[in-house]
């Protein structure tokens, strides 16, 4: 999560914070990112709901750190219009370009959703992140968590 929080300071630009901030803090694919408007947030309750594969529509809580991010973008992007005007391809080249520049190696869109869900399932179990994650099977959600070897010395001190 260290790396994310990286790339949002070195973002020029709220629209490429965000991008980082949904798919990094909030574990959305680069799709869904791309979709949100500020409609779609209830800011007091700091919930974002989303839609994502096969539309199915999943209700994201938002963590103080992700909605400061969030927040300048929510309040300035006029109803109806994305908070983040890119189109899917020119969002993954910048996020690449971007990890190339502030951390020196390259990153792929996944790679965010792939962080997430692994400080999700580190912290608070398979269930919380594949809710989080939005996927319909544990097992999908296992493929985007890697067990760390900081888990693995958690798991042996019983």
């Amino acid at each position: 999560m260290d790396d994310v929080r990286e790339l949002i300071t070195h973002a020029k630009h709220a629209h490429q914070r965000a991008l980082i901030a949904m798919c990094g803090m909030l574990g959305l694919r680069i799709s869904e990112a791309l979709s949100v408007k500020p409609e779609h947030f209830e800011i007091l309750e700091m919930l974002l709901t989303v839609r994502g594969k096969g539309n199915v529509d999943r209700t994201i809580p938002i963590s103080g750190e992700a909605m400061s991010v969030l927040l300048p973008i929510i309040v300035s992007t006029p109803e109806g219009r994305r908070l983040v005007p890119t189109k899917n391809r020119g969002a993954r080249a910048y996020l690449t370009r971007l990890g190339q520049r502030v951390l020196g190696y390259d990153i792929a869109s996944h790679d965010f959703r792939m962080t997430f869900g692994t400080a999700v399932n580190d912290k608070y179990g398979l269930r919380a992140a594949q809710e989080l994650l939005g996927h319909a099977r544990s097992t999908t959600t296992e493929i985007y968590t890697l067990v760390t070897m900081n888990t693995l010395r958690q798991a042996v001190e019983l």
